[in-house]
């Protein structure tokens, strides 16, 4: 582009100033036009400038180029330089507003999730348990009398579920544990119907938890039965022998802390023990022989301390059906006269940030994604991980596997 050289020389000028106030001043320019960072490492002969309304390119100390058609003189490229200060104000007030709504709307989204997550998470089961529905319990791993599983039973009996459905898959545990869950499921059972399905097994323990039902369903091949009491403790009094360790204790009466892992136990405390086991077992009995009204000769026939498939226990009344949980809903909505796809709740313990871990968090997600199997896995691991000390006396089948 050709101009005259008086006005060359003045373009030139201004635009190397420009040029070497850009390095010490730049957010003074950046009022009135954009430069290019790369430049300012520049010469100010090679500098480019990148205003708001064009570019202005210079080459050897002349105006090589103006980017927009409509700077055909060096004058319309000084005009351009010389933008207002309101012009920018304005634009930038623009790009302010602009971006102000762009945060409100990306804040907005984010409270959408979080409120959406925490619905998900801690409020849905909260609006179900105030609408007639079917609820849904787990008895799972070994029993301990957990008090997460009889509040889940209390909450239960407090909503507005028309039935219960228990589905069990234990091996029993202690005595204690089991006859809690078991006063806990026969008062729920005075308020609403309550099946027992038996998923995987119900022995020992977790028999007594279906006991409290008003009716049991197993799977042709579930495990059921293992009526009896069993107490058992170490004995290492050898093994100190070999050592060389003897221990020696004060005792307010021969019988105190017996049975002792160091001591051999003597007849007069196995006989304490033996006597404490059959008071136990009787007890379970009582139980089996009311809630299965069985008659002695059929109670005797169960209760050796063996195991029965599905099949075989529902020969020995031990159980009333095969089938699983659709057959637990069918037969509430035949005998009990439940309404037609009644909503089915499963109940959980409740969820908070404290109990929340990788483990719960992917049986969580398998289980929204339809992958029960997969869920119930994670979650018996997890309980299984937690650890349960079983001591005293146990209505546990075998215990040595736990």
């Amino acid at each position: 582009m050709r101009v005259k050289p008086v006005l060359d020389w003045a373009v030139v000028r201004l635009l190397h100033g420009l040029a070497g106030a850009g390095r010490s001043f730049k957010p003074l320019f950046e009022r009135f036009m954009t430069f290019d960072v790369a430049s300012f490492a520049q010469p100010p002969e090679k500098a480019c400038f990148f205003m708001h309304f064009g570019r202005i390119e210079m080459s050897n100390n002349k105006i090589r180029s103006c980017s927009r058609q409509n700077l055909i003189k060096p004058r319309l490229c000084l005009t351009e330089l010389m933008m207002s200060e309101t012009d920018y104000l304005v634009e930038r007030r623009s790009l302010k507003k602009s971006r102000s709504r762009w945060r409100l709307a990306a804040f907005a989204v984010a409270a959408i999730s979080v409120v959406c997550f925490g619905y998900w998470q801690f409020g849905r089961d909260a609006v179900v348990e105030h609408q007639a529905h079917i609820a849904r319990l787990d008895v799972r791993g070994v029993i301990a009398g957990e008090r997460t599983t009889l509040d889940l039973i209390k909450r239960v009996k407090d909503s507005k579920a028309r039935a219960a459905v228990v589905v069990i898959d234990s091996p029993g545990g202690t005595v204690a544990g089991s006859d809690a869950l078991y006063s806990a499921l026969r008062d729920l059972s005075a308020t609403m119907p309550v099946v027992a399905v038996v998923d995987g097994m119900a022995a020992s323990g977790g028999y007594i938890a279906a006991l409290a039902s008003d009716h049991i369903i197993a799977r042709r091949t579930s495990i059921v039965g293992s009526i009896g009491v069993l107490f058992q403790y170490p004995n290492v009094v050898k093994l100190l022998d070999t050592l060389g360790v003897k221990m020696e204790g004060v005792k307010s009466s021969p019988l105190k802390a017996a049975p002792n892992p160091v001591e051999t136990t003597t007849p007069e405390a196995r006989a304490a023990l033996e006597a404490v086991v059959m008071d136990t077992f009787a007890w379970f009995k009582d139980i089996v022989r009311e809630r299965r009204h069985l008659s002695d000769a059929e109670l005797a026939l169960v209760s050796d301390g063996r195991i029965f498939t599905g099949k075989q226990g529902l020969a020995l009344k031990l159980v009333d059906a095969l089938g699983d949980e659709k057959d637990a809903i069918a037969w509430l909505e035949k005998e009990k006269g439940l309404p037609q796809n009644l909503k089915v709740k499963r109940y959980r313990p409740k969820k908070n940030l404290e109990a929340f871990d990788l483990v719960n968090g992917a049986a969580s997600v398998a289980h929204a994604m339809g992958f029960e199997v997969l869920a119930s896995v994670l979650q018996r691991s997890n309980a299984e991980n937690q650890g349960v000390v079983l001591d005293g006396l146990l209505v546990l089948w075998h215990p040595s596997s736990q």
